[in-house]
Order: structure tokens, then sequence, then C-alpha cells
């Protein structure tokens, strides 16, 4: 397990056990995840997990629904004391959020990071109220540039090379080995947060911001990675307690 505690937030391990999707709600996955709970003292009743889609919609999470998962969600925001928000992912990577009133979860995959999700989260909770000068912010353990590569199609590089935002340059995070581009994700997602920092008026404070650079693909062992072992289910489990 890993425990970040600038943002109070747990990241299950391959130890934990597969931790499925959110829609597995019996079995093998949910045991596991029940497990990883309660040795984290989180109560199963607690949990509501992101629907994923690997898009860029926002769910803000009032109270735990029946069916503890919010559809079609790669982003998830809540200021309910005791709700505990959580988001199963392999190779993509959790952003975890945290103010004195309230939590954010981000499932930052390629395809979220390419629309901006985390950019978005950032933009969502200051419409809220949120100071931003007041989070917390944690970038997770995900697929580094030694092992995320894409091509020039369709699903490939040039969701980075041709940017919607022109200030925005992510070329130096791209580096090419013949017809393959490896992108560095985690260092998009920190241009992106910069980024907004700056047109909210504001810079990011030393210390307020960390981002991991264990990669899921190298970290086998401890976490599961789709890309260097594809395999239903065996996800890792993002976890954090409002």
């Amino acid at each position: 397990m890993r425990f970040y505690e600038n943002v109070s937030a747990y990241l299950s391990t391959v130890d934990d056990g597969p931790m499925g999707s959110s829609t597995n709600r019996v079995g093998q996955y949910a045991e596991n995840r029940e497990r990883f709970l309660a040795k984290n003292g989180i109560a199963p009743g607690q949990l509501v997990l992101g629907g994923l889609v690997s898009k860029d919609r926002i769910g803000l999470v009032t109270k735990v629904p029946p069916t503890q998962r919010v559809p079609d969600t790669d982003a998830l925001v809540t200021k309910i004391p005791g709700i505990a928000l959580g988001m199963v992912h392999s190779d993509c990577f959790p952003v975890y959020l945290r103010w004195p009133s309230g939590i954010a979860l981000v499932h930052a995959g390629w395809r979220g990071i390419s629309l901006g999700i985390v950019s978005k989260t950032l933009k969502r909770l200051k419409a809220l109220g949120v100071d931003p000068s007041l989070l917390a912010i944690q970038i997770g353990v995900g697929i580094q540039q030694c092992h995320f590569v894409m091509q020039d199609d369709e699903n490939g590089v040039s969701h980075f090379l041709n940017d919607r935002d022109p200030s925005l340059d992510y070329r130096r995070h791209i580096k090419r080995v013949g017809e393959l581009f490896y992108v560095d994700l985690r260092a998009v997602a920190l241009v992106q947060i910069h980024a907004t920092y700056k047109a909210f008026g504001l810079t990011v404070l030393p210390g307020q911001m960390r981002a991991s650079k264990e990669c899921s693909f190298c970290g086998e062992g401890s976490f599961y990675s789709q890309r260097r072992q594809p395999t239903p289910g065996h996800n890792n489990l993002s976890v954090m307690v409002c």
C-alpha cells in the first residue's frame, strides 16, 4: 500500500489483490476492496466509486448512492464528511486533491489528460468556492514516459501535438523514436495544472503539489499494469476520505 500523507490518500498494491471495476459489487474484487478499506479504517458503505469512461465528466457527490458508483465520471468531488471517494485504475494516474473542507479524486488517463480533466476539475472546484491556494495536490503512480508509447494515428500522439490551447506546448515532453512517440503524461498534467493556476492569477506554492515518479509498468510486484500484462479486473484502487 502507498499512503500519500500530504493528501491523506491510500493506493492499493498487488499485495492487496486486484480491485476489479466499479461494477463488481460482489465476488473476489469486492472482497479485496472491503479488506483494503477495513485495513485503513474505512467502512465499505462509505465508498463511492467513479464509473470511468476515460473522458472529462466530473461528478459532485452529496450522498452515497445505492449503487455506490457515479456512472460515466472520471473525477469525483465531495464536501460531505465521512464519504470516501474511490477510483480503480492500472496505468492511468490518480490525482488527489484536498482542501480544509473537501476532497476530489481524478482518474487521469491519456484521454482524460488530453481533454484537460485535471484542469477542468480545478476550475470546477474554484466555481464551487474552493480557494486554489488552499489545495494540496498529489499525482500518484501511473505509467511513466519510459513505457507510455503512442503512434501517429487517430488514437495517438496528435492529441498532444495539436493541442486545443496554443498556450500549452507539450512537445518537450514527447520523445520520438522512429515511428513511435513516448509521451510523459505526468509532465503534461503538471503543465496543465501550472497553466490553470496562472489563468487564476496564482502560482502553485512550494510544497503544495507533489508528483510520484513511480511507474506502474515498471512496478511489477507492486502495481497492476494493463499495458504490461492485460488482465481484466487487475486494477489498483485509490481512496480518500472527506
